[in-house]
């Protein structure tokens, strides 16, 4: 079994997981192995990718950045607890691994998880929002209402219609704007419905 496993997580593809997987192999002294997952619906497969990873893949940048070993695991998130032993019995012989996905998190244990946000907060995955819960014990859609309240607001100050709009837009009720506003102390003005 590997001695450190450190997670590389994120609200979704092409947030720049593998350029920190990227940024920790090169840093990182000793015999390091990288572990890519990919969701599937049906099938499971296990790949050594060590020497011939495809050109242009996650795989690829990993080994050329230093990884020693490195293994993509395929699978339904529903069933990927035995393609995760299979890889960690495959990289038994490494120091650490850094392993790129969401769901991995919860199969390895990890010392240390790294949750990469992003800048498009519209396309969060179904597996982000669950991870970034079970870790800050917040919900993503708070941040993101969190985000786009603070950019609305000028000196902490909203108008009633402009949350309104923010809430319709979004799909959050009145009431879970108003408490955001609440908690981010904006004041609302020009109440128009006292919605808020």
């Amino acid at each position: 079994m590997p001695k450190k496993i450190i997670c590389i997580a994120g609200t979704y593809s092409g947030c720049g997981k593998t350029t920190i997987a990227e940024l920790l192999l090169k840093t990182l002294k000793g015999n390091w192995g990288a572990l890519k997952y990919t969701k599937t619906s049906l099938y499971i497969a296990v790949s050594d990718e060590t020497e011939d990873p495809p050109k242009g893949k996650d795989t690829y940048r990993m080994k050329k950045a230093g990884a020693k070993k490195v293994i993509r695991i395929q699978s339904p998130e529903d069933r990927l607890e035995e393609p995760v032993q299979i890889a960690l019995r495959l990289m038994a012989d490494c120091d650490g691994i850094i392993a790129e996905g969401n769901s991995l998190v919860e199969f390895l244990n990890p010392d240390i998880v790294i949750f990469v946000w992003g800048q498009d907060i519209d396309k969060i995955k179904s597996s982000a929002k669950r991870l970034f819960k079970t870790l800050y014990r917040q919900d993503v859609d708070d941040i993101k209402l969190k985000d786009i309240l603070l950019k609305a607001s000028k000196k902490r100050k909203i108008s009633c219609s402009i949350a309104r709009k923010i809430a319709e837009k979004y799909n959050f009720s009145y009431q879970e704007v108003g408490k955001i506003i609440d908690e981010l102390n904006i004041k609302i003005t020009d109440c128009e419905l006292g919605c808020f």
